[in-house]
């Protein structure tokens, strides 16, 4: 029966996955996205964007 459970769960879990959307806060870097004011450092792959502006 323990079992059973486990396999429904999982089961609906991955049902859910299939619909699960993402977004990113990290975007790409933007000229004035500089180490100098404290935004990026050498080596960051991406720049920090608001919420509004999210990235995919």
């Amino acid at each position: 029966m323990k079992f059973a459970k486990i396999l429904v769960g999982m089961g609906l879990l991955s049902l859910f996955a299939l619909n699960a959307r993402a977004f990113a806060l990290l975007g790409p870097i933007q000229p004035w996205m500089q180490a100098s004011n404290g935004v990026i450092w050498p080596g960051d792959i991406g720049g920090p964007m608001e919420l509004t502006n999210e990235y995919r």
